[in-house]
């Protein structure tokens, strides 16, 4: 069995051809396309120390330096994109506020806050302006 890596359309593909002897008499040629995704080489400079404190991490987590990377850099963007998406949730809330002027008081959403979790758990209370 061989595989061939070819650009195709802009996506990598990977054929394989697999021969089978079938009672020794012939073979019988299957052909079959993976499309695959392709994924992107990046170089990145970190210093001497930073490398050596992630290999050290590797060796530990039995992991690659390489999923080492690939795991923070996913973690900073997840949480980038978290704050991010709390900022514009926030900013869209006040825009809210400014153009009605409903609300709820600190005392308002303390007191609903504070019956959670017990028998006497309210309702959301209504904003007002």
């Amino acid at each position: 069995m061989y595989a061939v890596l070819e650009e195709f359309a802009g996506r990598a593909v990977t054929q394989a051809r697999v021969d089978l002897d079938v009672r020794k008499n012939y073979s019988i040629t299957w052909y079959y396309y993976v499309i695959k995704k392709l994924t992107m080489a990046t170089s990145l400079k970190i210093d001497d120390t930073l490398k050596n404190r992630v290999h050290h991490l590797a060796s530990q987590r039995r992991r690659s330096p390489h999923w080492i990377m690939l795991e923070a850099i996913q973690q900073y963007v997840e949480r980038e994109e978290a704050r991010e998406s709390f900022k514009q949730e926030a900013l869209a809330s006040w825009a809210a506020y400014k153009e009605t002027g409903r609300h709820l008081t600190s005392q308002e959403a303390r007191a609903w806050l504070n019956t959670w979790g017990t028998d006497d758990e309210k309702a959301a209370p209504e904003c007002h302006e």
